[in-house]
């Protein structure tokens, strides 16, 4: 706790140490006076500096987000080669705003959507190195897996699909289901097995549990849960 200075009444009847103190620093800055100017100006260029940096930061991210809206237009409108081409642009042009690192994810799932599988794994590979939050993570690991999938790299799906969840988040379960398909499509039936009996035991809506149900032996919904490795 700080400690509050104690002013004596004595004190206050003697201003001659304070004015002579004043009267030293104002002689000073007289003797001084180009460095006390050169100091102020040195604080002002450097404000200035600051300002001017703060609003070039403001009007790059005005600028990427008017290019990010215009690349999302071109995607609702299934405009995907103008779509791609503008998230790269946003992304190579505004590295450093929030929209450049968000441009790499939306880019990937553009690609994804041309099938260009390769492309878009190596979309997701520079978004995910931006370090994004875990739910965008996630997101991003389950594109990998679906660009995987789409190339005919089952074990690289599995991998990305088993990363994705991992994670907590809404890309959970596609997740799951994607994973338990690279398991079926590389023949390892008793690993999909173990991920749909998993699924079945986190009570899933009617029309999951039907299709896990149907991927599953007769009294799969009675068994205990495994285990997921």
């Amino acid at each position: 706790m700080a400690t509050r200075a104690r002013i004596s009444r004595k004190a206050l009847h003697r201003p001659d140490e304070f004015q002579t103190i004043a009267s030293q620093v104002l002689a000073w800055g007289q003797g001084h006076r180009a460095i006390v100017l050169g100091a102020t100006a040195g604080l002002l260029g450097a404000a200035a500096v600051a300002l001017g940096l703060a609003r070039a930061q403001s009007t790059r991210a005005e600028a990427a987000a008017i290019a990010f809206s215009s690349a999302q237009g071109s995607l609702a409108s299934d405009n995907l080669d103008a779509a791609a081409a503008g998230f790269l642009r946003v992304a190579e042009q505004y590295p450093s705003t929030p929209f450049g690192h968000l441009a790499h994810l939306l880019r990937a799932h553009t690609l994804v959507r041309q099938a260009k599988w390769d492309e878009a794994t190596a979309a997701y590979q520079e978004y995910l190195a931006t370090s994004p939050t875990d739910h965008l993570r996630q997101e991003a690991l389950n594109g990998v897996g679906h660009a995987k999938e789409g190339s005919g790299d089952l074990a690289g799906a599995r991998d990305a699909y088993h990363q994705a969840a991992e994670l907590d988040g809404p890309y959970r379960r596609d997740s799951l289901l994607g994973e338990a398909r690279a398991h079926e499509a590389t023949g390892d039936a008793q690993g999909a097995a173990a991920i749909y009996q998993r699924m079945l035991g986190e009570a899933p809506d009617i029309e999951l549990r039907s299709f896990l149900l149907g991927k599953l032996p007769p009294g799969a919904d009675l068994a205990p849960v495994p285990a997921l490795q």
